[in-house]
């Protein structure tokens, strides 16, 4: 089952998609967030998240600017 934030369950990735495009997601901040176009990006396998999530939550001293998700997601 997939859902975002703990939202509706759904049974498979394309019903999560196709719900959202037509039910925008609202970001805490009341931004909508419309589902138009696919956004080719960062890809990973799925049995890394949680490695990939680790590794973008530590911080960089070293490096100015935007890290970790901000840089991967921007």
């Amino acid at each position: 089952k997939y859902d975002v934030g703990g939202g509706e369950m759904f049974e498979d990735l394309t019903d999560l998609v196709e719900h959202y495009k037509k039910n925008p997601m609202v970001e805490k901040s009341g931004t909508v967030v419309h589902l138009r176009n696919p956004f080719n990006a960062t890809r990973i396998n799925a049995a890394s998240i949680e490695d990939r999530v680790k590794e973008l939550q530590k911080e960089n001293k070293n490096v100015t600017g935007k890290a970790g998700f901000y840089e991967e997601f921007e």
